[in-house]
């Protein structure tokens, strides 16, 4: 069995790796059910001066649209894929 400490310091430049690592131990180990999954997007809006960012391990945080039609705030996208049990397979921010 993979150790979680083993886990974290193999992948400490990498985020996305620990969890995704995690959550397939995880449906593998109590045998969930991904016949069925369901994705999302959602952008959470920042108030105040933040800097645009493109490099890696930092938020992407940028000007774009969104549902609440706020052109005037920065912001950032949240990316997730569930079972249809609500478990996490996926995700990025």
């Amino acid at each position: 069995m993979l150790c979680l400490e083993t886990l974290i310091n193999s992948t400490t430049q990498n985020p996305k790796k620990v969890f995704s690592t995690l959550a397939l131990k995880v449906v593998i180990h109590e045998n969930i059910d991904t016949k069925v999954l369901h994705g999302d997007t959602t952008a959470r809006l920042l108030y105040g001066e933040y800097e645009e960012g493109d490099e890696e391990g930092f938020l992407k945080i940028t000007w774009g649209y969104n549902k609440q039609h706020r052109t005037d705030l920065k912001q950032f996208k949240v990316d997730l894929v569930t079972t249809k049990e609500g478990f996490p397979i996926l995700g990025e921010v």
